[in-house]
């Protein structure tokens, strides 16, 4: 347990501790996809990416918990954040994706909603993980779940792309015995 005093000589308030915790959960999100080229494989850089963003839902459940409270509540402190960074670099990912969509290789849809849907499918694990975990009568997800969303949340994605999935290693559902 950290000391109060250690935490305020850092931050000067629990707003200015928030702040940097809403701030870090953005930057991992953002550092899981990069920066995209538009000589890039678009099934090799979706699937890496959902990959990672998945890993992190994972890895960092409450992390994406406290990030869907601020959402949910408006925003109120990572506002300028989204309508600036997270604006800006939709916006050249966007591009990318609309330079594969001209050349053919991914369904011309919006990139921002396609964004939208990745982050919706990603944190759902970690965000309704009682709802999932009740679904598939089970107390928390292993690995092989794990990797069964993996792989499903890709398929769902390429393939409403249009961009041919990598292969992927399919993984039943464990058994309930």
């Amino acid at each position: 347990m950290l000391p109060k005093a250690n935490l305020l000589y850092y931050f000067k308030s629990k707003e200015a501790l928030y702040h940097a915790v809403i701030t870090d959960i953005l930057e991992a999100w953002l550092a899981a996809l990069g920066e995209i080229s538009v000589d890039d494989d678009p099934a090799e850089a979706l699937t890496g990416y959902i990959e990672r963003k998945m890993t992190l839902s994972r890895e960092r459940p409450d992390g994406s918990r406290v990030f869907a409270m601020e959402i949910i509540t408006g925003a109120p402190v990572i506002g300028d954040y989204l309508r600036g960074t997270l604006r800006d670099w939709v916006e050249r990912q966007g591009a990318v994706f609309r330079v594969w969509q001209s050349r053919g290789m991914m369904a011309d849809l919006p990139p921002e909603h396609v964004f939208f849907a990745i982050w919706a499918m990603t944190q759902t694990y970690a965000d309704f993980a009682p709802q999932v975990t009740a679904v598939l009568a089970v107390d928390q997800l292993e690995e092989s779940d794990f990797r069964v969303a993996v792989g499903t949340v890709t398929a769902l994605v390429l393939r409403g792309l249009g961009v041919l999935p990598q292969p992927v290693g399919r993984v039943g559902p464990r058994s309930k015995a």
